[in-house]
This record gives structure tokens, C-alpha cells and sequence, in this order.
């Protein structure tokens, strides 16, 4: 969905899929490749692209269901 909000905008958008350290991740743990999974989106803005994470504002906690409408972005510097 995400993808095409950013194709309407004429905004260059991809998914990246990778790990993320979350719920259940302990310091030192090897993550196993079934496990972590996650996908993320990444926008060209002006010639370097920005990773986009949406659905880190909505999550479940301790059968609690909390949600923001943020988007998260945030900048990777090399």
C-alpha cells in the first residue's frame, strides 16, 4: 500500500526485507533465519533514499493493543 501512496506521488519507492531486533530478541541472540523477518519500505527524497517503517507505530504488547498514526523515517548515514 505504501508503495503505491508513493507511486501516485511520483515518489521512486522499493521494499527492502531484512531482520529486526524485537519482541522476544534477547542481547547476543543468533537470529534464525525463520525468525525476525520484517519488510520495509525505502523513498528517493532529492537523491538519497530515506527508509519508511509504517507498521512500527501500530503493535501488539502484552495483550494490549497499542497504536500511533507516526510514520517512522529515519535517516541512514554511511
Amino acid at each position: 500500500m505504501f508503495v503505491l501512496s508513493c507511486s501516485y506521488a511520483g515518489l521512486p519507492c522499493k521494499e527492502v526485507t531484512g531482520h529486526a531486533k524485537s519482541v522476544g530478541y534477547e542481547p547476543g541472540m543468533k537470529i534464525p533465519e525463520d525468525k525476525f523477518t520484517n519488510t520495509w519500505n525505502v523513498v528517493l527524497i532529492m537523491g538519497d533514499w530515506w527508509p519508511v517503517q509504517c507498521n512500527w507505530g501500530a503493535r501488539f504488547h502484552l495483550s494490549v493493543t497499542l497504536i500511533s498514526t507516526d510514520l517512522f523515517i529515519s535517516l541512514i548515514s554511511s
